[in-house]
């Protein structure tokens, strides 16, 4: 499930408690947790030149960004990946 109203998550959380408690359980899968951001850069007079840059230092990137979420990077998460379109 993913959402942030706390009314619905309490509910299901309320009905999950009786099943629990009264009821035969669930069997459930997910997949793993994926988080994608996309960054926006304005005003590029040479798309290909400006291209080529972030695919060549991609590594720098990823390592320049990671720097400003290392809790995440130690759970295993952060920047993994840059894809350009």
């Amino acid at each position: 499930m993913a959402l942030e109203e706390p009314s619905v998550i309490a509910a299901c959380s309320a009905l999950a408690k009786i099943i629990g408690e009264k009821g035969s359980g669930f069997i459930c899968q997910s997949t793993p947790p994926v988080m994608i951001a996309q960054i926006q850069i304005a005003e590029i007079t040479d798309f290909a030149d400006a291209q080529y840059k972030i695919k060549v230092n991609k590594k720098a990137i990823i390592a320049e960004a990671n720097q400003f979420c290392e809790n995440m990077v130690k759970r295993g998460g952060g920047v993994e990946d840059i894809r350009v379109r």
